[in-house]
C-alpha cells in the first residue's frame, strides 16, 4: 500500500526514497497498537488530497477535513493516553488527546504518501511543565514544518505553543528529563536519541521505560528555537532527514 501510494501522485513520487523508508513507509509511531491502518485511510483520505498541489497542500487538507469524515467528528479529549492511542482506538472512540490525534494524523499523511512524523517534548520549561505532542509535515520546497492535530491554521508553524513555551526549550537533553523537544525517526539517530513517552516512564532512576521500550528520535529543539515569528508559512527545518 505504502508504494501503490508512492505511485498515485506527483507529490508522492518526488519524496526522496531515504525520506519515504524513514517517514513515511514504517507501519507505527509510538507505542501504539499495530494495526492494518493504511488501507483504510487510504480509501478515506485520497478522495480528499486528489487536487492537492503539493505536501504541504495535502498536509492541510487532511488536518481541516479529515476529522470530520467520521460521525461523530473526532475531537481533543485530555488524559486518554494511552488507553486511546491507536488508529482504530481514536477512531473507533471519536476521540482522543494530543498523542492519539498526532499519530492518526501522522497516519493518514503515510497513507497517502507524505512524509509525517510525531514531534513532543516531555515537560515544557516552564513553571507548571506539562507533556504535549504535535505533527510535523515535510514539503519538497519547505522542508519540515508542524502543526497541531486537529488544530488546523491556515499558516503552519502557528500553535497555541509557538513561540512560547515552545521557545523556552532547551536542547540536549536526554528524553528522561524532558525540556527538549524531539521528533521520531524510524532510523536510529547518530546521538542515540528516544522520544518521550511519559505514558510509559516508571519513574526509576536511570530506567525511563519499561522493559527496554523505546522509539528512535532525533532533537529538534534547535529548529524550533531558530524558527521565525514572522506571521507566514516559514519552515523549522529545510533538511530531508536532519532536522
Amino acid at each position: 500500500m505504502a508504494l501503490k501510494a508512492r505511485k498515485s501522485s506527483i507529490w508522492a513520487q518526488e519524496v526522496p526514497w531515504q525520506l519515504f523508508l524513514n517517514d513515511v513507509l514504517p507501519y507505527a509511531i509510538l507505542s501504539e497498537n499495530r494495526e492494518d491502518w493504511r488501507s483504510l485511510l487510504w480509501e478515506k483520505i485520497t478522495p480528499l488530497v486528489h487536487d492537492a498541489e503539493n505536501l504541504t497542500s495535502v498536509g492541510q487538507i487532511i488536518n481541516q477535513h479529515m476529522w470530520s469524515l467520521w460521525s461523530p467528528t473526532i475531537r481533543f479529549v485530555p488524559n486518554c493516553t494511552p488507553d486511546i492511542l491507536s488508529p482504530f482506538q481514536t477512531i473507533t472512540a471519536h476521540h482522543a488527546s494530543c498523542t492519539g490525534l498526532s499519530i492518526l494524523l501522522v497516519c493518514a499523511l503515510r497513507a497517502v504518501g507524505a512524509p509525517a512524523r510525531v514531534a513532543g517534548t516531555a515537560r515544557w520549561n516552564t513553571s507548571t511543565g506539562g507533556n504535549h505532542d504535535w505533527v510535523e509535515i515535510w514539503d519538497h520546497e519547505t522542508g519540515w514544518s508542524f502543526t497541531g492535530p486537529a488544530e488546523f491554521n491556515p499558516i503552519l508553524n502557528r500553535t497555541w505553543f509557538f513561540p512560547y513555551p515552545a521557545k523556552n526549550q532547551v536542547s540536549g537533553f536526554d528524553e528522561c528529563n524532558g525540556a527538549s523537544i524531539f521528533a521520531t525517526s524510524w532510523a536510529p539517530s547518530p546521538e542515540k536519541t528516544f522520544f518521550p513517552m511519559v505514558w510509559l516512564a516508571n519513574g526509576i532512576s536511570g530506567s525511563c521505560w519499561p522493559n527496554g521500550t523505546y522509539v528512535n528520535a532525533i532533537d529538534v529543539t534547535e529548529n524550533y528555537l531558530s524558527a521565525s515569528m514572522e506571521e507566514e508559512n516559514h519552515p523549522i527545518s529545510s533538511d530531508v532527514l536532519q532536522d
